[in-house]
């Protein structure tokens, strides 16, 4: 019972490139968004549990943006 939805969908060649930058770009924005919120967070925060968990979360999404950030540089460079 194969059918259309069970399949994968390919990307088209000509938009592969627009996803990349639209990804990259989103992946930017979380990172300055959790860098800065982890930043306010030590200062409008006291510590406790909540600001523990808080800056655990954020920093997770820093270092997962980072990740995906990396995985997506450009690789043409080479010698």
């Amino acid at each position: 019972m194969d059918t259309a939805q069970d399949k994968p969908q390919d990307i088209p060649q000509d938009t592969a490139p627009a996803l990349e930058v639209s990804v990259k770009a989103l992946l930017w924005i979380v990172l300055c968004a959790a860098i800065a919120a982890n930043v306010s967070l030590n200062f409008l925060m006291e510590d406790n549990g909540l600001h523990i968990a808080l800056s655990v979360v954020s920093g997770v999404v820093v270092l997962a943006s980072g990740a995906g950030l990396w995985m997506l540089r450009r690789t043409d460079a080479q010698p």
